[in-house]
């Protein structure tokens, strides 16, 4: 996010003591910043370490097109985190209009 990239900026400028885009760069590799996201961590190239969440809108199980209303919010990767399977492909549209998320 946004504001995660504006706090590791933030922090490897302050370590920096300097605007310098080598020096920050440097700072940004050796950060170590524990955020409301989690552990933020920079390889050798500068970039994130962290490993996504990625979710997805699944509609409940053994439910027909008119069925249940009530769809949940699942973690579908990383593997090691995920709550429930990747629906592909997705449900056509008319299927989707007929689930709310509450």
């Amino acid at each position: 996010s946004t504001f995660a990239a504006l706090c590791c900026l933030m922090h490897s400028i302050e370590k920096a003591g300097t605007l310098d885009t080598a020096v920050v760069s440097a700072k940004l590799r050796e950060l170590r910043l524990t955020e409301f996201y989690g552990d933020i961590t920079f390889n050798e190239n500068s970039q994130n370490n962290m490993s996504w969440l990625i979710t997805q809108l699944q509609p409940p199980a053994n439910t027909t097109l008119h069925g249940s209303t009530k769809a949940t919010t699942e973690t579908v990767w990383p593997l090691a985190k995920r709550h429930a399977p990747l629906i592909f492909p997705m449900p056509t549209w008319g299927y989707r209009r007929c689930i709310r998320s509450e």
